[in-house]
């Protein structure tokens, strides 16, 4: 009993005999510090929405971003051939300008006795962009063809494609403008935002990611795409096939056209004037028999309707003041709509 005596001791002093258990109290500093914590976290989240908000509305970061990216591709002309120049391989806009084949043309001509005389080189900056998997950033034009002239100076011959485009963005209708932009992007021309970002409208964007991440969970759903003028331009002309065959190459139209947006600098309104100018005037639309492909609305408006786009203009600028004008105004606005589906 010597030894069990102190044994039952120890137990019985180290358990509490059964019952309702003794709530310890916190402070209240400890209450203060634990609500104060949560205050903070909150605090954190709602400054980080905020800030993601705002720089969806106004493109600040993106700006200073790409514009730092977008200052380092450039190229110069210089005599000689150039081993610091890559060619596309596929893209519509580059199969129909020969730019695919300039390397194939470069080697025949060689093979007969011509030699290249000058040639772009790009700058390191611009070798690395491309390598990554994007598109090379340059001023696209909207229209190709041939002039030859004589040794005089006068022009002989003068061949460009398409034969009619948009002179400028001023060239445009209104009309014209605002239906575009009403079904494509409403607020490409926001001038509250002269920094923002032309190449992404975060809420379609992140429409179709959820379409995207339902449509594994439920199949058929289709939130529609989140494609801009911009990114669609980008699509259209070098993407292969001019489609979209994937989340990367979405996000290489994406990271192409946000870089080729600051390409001038971080604000945009100019360069937001001429995706619209763009769009309008390279966007294939069919083909015609005996034609070709027809590419832009002003040469779809001549071609199938026997309109000239700069007439069409001018109908659709002016203030009906008759029945007739008005209904000559309707219809230009209909070709204008069936040219353009």
């Amino acid at each position: 009993m010597a030894i069990v005596d102190p044994v039952w001791r120890r137990l019985t002093r180290f358990n509490p005999p059964p019952g309702k258990p003794k709530v310890r109290r916190r402070s209240k500093f400890i209450v203060a510090i634990a609500a104060l914590r949560w205050i903070v976290v909150a605090s954190v989240i709602m400054a980080i929405g905020w800030g993601a908000a705002w720089e969806m509305r106004t493109s600040y970061f993106q700006s200073a971003l790409f514009t730092r990216l977008a200052a380092g591709l450039r190229f110069v002309v210089k005599d000689g051939p150039s081993e610091a120049i890559r060619f596309p391989k596929s893209g519509p806009y580059d199969e129909r300008l020969g730019y695919i084949a300039l390397p194939e043309f470069v080697n025949l001509l060689t093979a007969r006795g011509f030699a290249v005389d000058s040639q772009a080189r790009w700058t390191s900056d611009l070798a690395r962009f491309v390598s990554a998997g994007t598109f090379p950033v340059y001023r696209e034009k909207d229209r190709a063809g041939l002039r030859i002239y004589d040794r005089g100076g006068e022009q002989l011959y003068r061949a460009e494609f398409p034969e009619r485009v948009y002179r400028d963005f001023a060239s445009i209708p209104d009309l014209v403008v605002n239906t575009l932009l009403f079904v494509e992007d409403r607020y490409l021309l926001d001038r509250d935002y002269p920094e923002r970002n032309p190449a992404v409208e975060w809420s379609r964007f992140g429409l179709a990611a959820a379409s995207r991440v339902a449509g594994t969970v439920v199949p058929g759903v289709n939130a529609g795409g989140g494609s801009t003028l911009a990114t669609q331009i980008e699509k259209f002309r070098h993407s292969p096939r001019g489609l979209t065959g994937g989340i990367g190459e979405k996000l290489r139209q994406m990271l192409t056209a946000s870089t080729r947006a600051y390409h001038d600098g971080p604000n945009t309104d100019k360069r937001r004037e001429q995706i619209v100018t763009t769009y309008l005037n390279a966007t294939p639309l069919a083909s015609l028999p005996g034609y070709g492909e027809i590419i832009g609305l002003p040469e779809a408006l001549w071609i199938w309707f026997g309109t000239d786009h700069e007439e069409a203009g001018r109908v659709l600028r002016e203030t009906p003041r008759t029945a007739a004008q008005l209904a000559r105004q309707g219809e230009i606005y209909r070709q204008v709509q069936d040219a353009s589906a």
